[in-house]
């Protein structure tokens, strides 16, 4: 159980905050460029606060889809956007199904196979019956009901997978109201993983092992019909922990993880070139309050400690994707906000530079999206005086 004055919704890259491997890493010989990437900048609606929180996909014609959520007015109030381009600074918004006017939720994760089927998940909300799913069926946005457990304080759903029309999964967390307070006055709340499953007809709540308890679920990965979900745990004294399930094609299991550093850690994203090259990355932090980065590796048998960063880049990583070459992963500096990237390739870290500030303010990373050598990474900028959301688009 844990203790919260309010529960409020958090997303993956908000919550906390070596070695090398018993067995060779997949990666390419060929090496990796200096810098890894070309970037090309642009804004998604300037002159406002879209968030791209919920990411990007992109479609073999170089067109994409990036999701997220306008804030706006005094009290904040969120409402989800999608926007279609082509990474030049000409963006549309996709019509979606609209949401009851008093729904103040986030969209987090979106996915999708085709411009005639694809999903965007996120916040619960009362007014929803649930958590936020909306999914492109038929040449229109639907609004579906996805199932929160009883007593939901707040939660969401942050990652999803299109595997095809019908089937479609989901993880991500609930806090949930014990209905009791502790000696101070503070409500004592549990948090639950949460797994959700599109079938073509509706969306079923798939068990999480009971093994994994307090415990939210931020990041989705599939390969070759298995699929991995990470995220963090709490542990009883108070410190955290990395957690991660998988799917064989029949159920959910808790799956076994090597020692981890310090006494808060987490696994943030997760991404699989293959069903034996997995990668998962995230952080912890140390006895003195210094928040470092954590790669894991699956060869096929079993997950081992990833190979250790470069100092330069020893921090949180929040994203990840798998690439022809290796992986390329993202985060963002502790003192700054800035973000950075690193690639693994041909046994070995290099940095993935990424535009200073060219178009104005702090670049954040948000979401990363690689697609046929074609790399999206989403985030925000400051602009004067408010936030406006960003995308780089590359190759690699």
């Amino acid at each position: 159980m844990r203790r919260i004055a309010r529960a409020a919704v958090v997303t993956a890259s908000a919550l906390v905050l070596s070695g090398a491997l018993a067995v060779p890493m997949q990666a390419s010989a060929a090496p990796l460029p200096p810098g890894g990437v070309v970037w090309t900048e642009s804004h998604l609606a300037p002159g406002t606060q879209m968030l791209p929180y919920a990411g990007v996909v992109q479609f073999r014609d170089r067109s994409m889809w990036v999701g997220g959520s306008d804030l706006a007015g005094k009290p904040s109030k969120f409402t989800p956007k999608l926007v279609s381009g082509n990474g030049g600074d000409a963006w549309s918004e996709v019509p979606m199904a609209p949401l009851p006017p008093t729904a103040n939720v986030q969209a987090e994760s979106i996915d999708g196979l085709s411009r005639t089927s694809a999903v965007l998940v996120g916040d619960s909300a009362a007014e929803l019956g649930g958590f936020l799913a909306e999914r492109l069926e038929g040449g229109s946005w639907h609004l579906d009901t996805v199932p929160a457990p009883a007593d939901t304080l707040n939660g969401a759903l942050l990652s999803v997978k299109e595997l095809a029309p019908d089937n479609i999964w989901a993880v991500g967390f609930a806090t949930i109201d014990l209905k009791i307070k502790d000696d101070d006055g503070f409500d004592l709340v549990r948090w639950d993983a949460i797994i959700r499953h599109w079938d073509g007809t509706a969306w079923r709540v798939v068990p999480v092992p009971d093994t994994v308890k307090d415990s939210a679920l931020f990041s989705l990965t599939v390969s070759g019909g298995r699929m991995w979900a990470v995220g963090r745990t709490f542990r009883g004294d108070g410190t955290a922990a990395p957690v991660m399930v998988e799917f064989d094609g029949r159920s959910w299991k808790q799956t076994a993880l090597p020692p981890m550093p310090g006494d808060l850690s987490e696994l943030r994203a997760v991404a699989a070139r293959s069903p034996w090259d997995v990668w998962a990355v995230g952080g912890y932090r140390d006895d003195a309050g210094n928040s470092h980065g954590l790669t894991l590796h699956f060869d096929g048998r079993s997950w081992q400690t990833g190979p250790a960063l470069p100092a330069a880049s020893d921090e949180v990583l929040d994203s990840v994707a798998a690439t022809e070459r290796g992986i390329v992963a993202f985060g963002n500096r502790s003192d700054t906000d800035a973000a950075f990237g690193v690639q693994f390739a041909a046994g070995a870290w290099s940095p993935v530079y990424l535009p200073d500030g060219q178009k104005e303010g702090i670049f954040t990373a948000r979401r990363l999206n690689v697609t046929d050598g074609r790399i999206a990474l989403t985030g925000t900028r400051w602009a004067g005086d408010h936030i406006e959301g960003v995308v780089l688009t590359g190759r690699i």
